[in-house]
């Protein structure tokens, strides 16, 4: 099985549960057509000795129940929410079990003589894999030992999206200062010539973002103490790929309003290059996410900001 762009280790945490995140990866994957036929069979819950569902099982869930509230929207800790109001509610001892449970599959149970079989005929070094999830983290070109780390693979990075005019940079320097986490602000990024373009009225092009989009994600992947909080536009699918290959330290902050509400702010701003003329060819291009904590801009700066907290439930 090859590297799968979107897709997580199963160790990646979401909240304080391993492989919840890889299943909901899975569902928007295949939702988008682009999870490979091999991994298709192995989701859903029909097949109860599989991990999906054995996670269902877990949460108190039908994967079809739970595929319809993934595509309907939200970030992975709302949703892992509403899985405890939906379902079977689980105690932090209940995650801790099932957490110790579903790591370790492989390693010294019913399925060891299984997985040794696996690893030999797919020919892997014996001693780089113990359990299933090493074996999904080897096969995907992940660093299994690395990935174990779970106090190490919480949310780090908090990316805050829409269209100009949305509050991006004010939300961002907001949470950043109560959080203590580094803010970035996207703006800062772009070569003078996309600037002097947006000024002039002109949009930008996929090619004026690419090289900008890539110095973004360098910047998001540096060492930093604490976490770190992104302002950027990031308005389509390819582009927060490229932001944000990482879904297991990585949630975005989607920033709506009303058309009128956002011309109103840009009308008001004067230090800015992007003109309210380019509003409605952002609009056009915006692909909005639907794995994101999606906010309304309109409610009062501390309120948004502790909504965004509550909402979130990250560790920090």
């Amino acid at each position: 099985m090859p590297y799968v762009l979107g897709l997580r280790s199963p160790y990646a945490l979401v909240g304080n549960m391993v492989y919840f995140g890889r299943m909901l990866d899975k569902i928007r994957l295949l939702n988008r057509q682009a999870l490979p036929d091999d991994y298709r069979e192995k989701t859903g819950d029909a097949r109860p000795e599989l991990l999906d569902a054995q996670c269902c099982k877990f949460l108190g869930l039908g994967h079809a129940e739970l595929t319809q509230r993934v595509l309907a929207g939200g970030a992975d800790e709302e949703l892992l929410v509403w899985c405890a109001q939906k379902g079977a509610p689980r105690s932090d001892e209940d995650y801790r079990m099932w957490n110790r449970y579903i790591a370790r599959l492989g390693w010294r149970d019913e399925f060891s003589e299984e997985l040794k079989q696996t690893v030999k005929a797919s020919r892997i070094p014996s001693q780089a894999v113990d359990t299933y999830f090493d074996l999904i983290d080897f096969r995907e070109g992940r660093n299994s030992i690395d990935e174990q780390a779970w106090q190490n693979n919480k949310v780090t990075r908090l990316i805050i999206m829409g269209v100009s005019g949305t509050g991006k940079s004010t939300v961002g320097k907001a949470i950043a200062d109560e959080w203590a986490w580094e803010y970035v602000d996207a703006d800062d990024f772009h070569p003078a010539a996309n600037k002097a373009k947006m000024a002039s009225g002109q949009p930008l092009t996929d090619e004026d973002r690419l090289p900008w989009l890539k110095k973004l994600a360098e910047e998001l992947d540096r060492p930093r103490a604490k976490g770190v909080v992104l302002a950027c536009s990031a308005l389509k699918d390819f582009y927060r790929q490229i932001l944000s290959p990482d879904l297991g330290k990585t949630r975005y902050i989607f920033l709506h309003g009303s058309v009128e509400l956002i011309r109103q702010r840009l009308m008001k701003r004067s230090d800015h290059f992007m003109p309210p003329a380019l509003l409605e060819s952002q609009m056009k291009t915006l692909e909005a996410p639907v794995d994101a904590l999606k906010v309304d801009v309109e409610p009062a700066l501390d309120e948004i900001v502790a909504d965004i907290g509550k909402r979130l439930m990250i560790a920090r």
